[in-house]
């Protein structure tokens, strides 16, 4: 039987991860990382293949994360799944955003509060820090201001879920607004049980 062996990299927030699904089994090593060190990416990656013996000429597809998150930590992900191609030429790279991960994920783990649910993304695109406000899989409206942002929700009547994708983030919200925010982080596992 011909496995789809698959390495899938996440690297646009705080919490790196790396997944290798091979001959149908996922093997993930995750680091929460405070400054952006992308050493961090390579050594995981090898860490997976030496612990479980993958053979690095089996990989098919590489996924990374397209955006929003981090440009340099983005790069870095294509920089990784570029070499590889060069290497080894018959290796599908796909590109997944942040979006497709985290909502396929919560649909499939959390359908009870998805209907429910709101995601605040911070991207930082030109220097410029930019709030997304996200409702299932469309993009409601962008702030560049996080009040502003936080006033839009407040206009909502019914009782929502909010979610941020990272720390920094969720401290800022906390000190302007007193409702519970979670952080939903996306991983690299999510990455492969979305992929078809």
């Amino acid at each position: 039987m011909k496995y789809k062996n698959i390495i899938a990299i996440e690297t646009s927030t705080e919490l790196i991860s790396v997944s290798i699904k091979y001959k149908n089994k996922i093997y993930t090593k995750e680091k929460l990382i405070k400054k952006k060190n992308n050493q961090y990416i390579l050594e995981i990656i090898k860490s997976i293949i030496k612990k479980n013996k993958i053979k690095k000429k089996k990989i098919n597809i590489i996924i990374i994360n397209k955006k929003p998150g981090s440009l340099i930590s983005i790069r870095i992900s294509n920089i990784i799944a570029q070499t590889f191609k060069i290497k080894y030429p018959n290796i599908k790279i796909i590109k997944m955003s942040y979006f497709n991960i985290i909502n396929n994920y919560i649909k499939l783990k959390y359908t009870y509060i998805y209907m429910y649910m709101y995601i605040i993304i911070l991207e930082n695109i030109n220097n410029i820090k930019i709030y997304t406000i996200i409702k299932k899989k469309k993009k409601i409206i962008k702030f560049n201001s996080l009040k502003k942002c936080l006033n839009e929700l407040k206009l909502k009547k019914k009782k929502y879920i909010y979610f941020v994708n990272n720390k920094q983030l969720k401290k800022k919200i906390n000190k302007l607004w007193k409702k519970k925010i979670y952080i939903l982080y996306p991983k690299s596992k999510y990455m492969i049980l979305n992929y078809k």
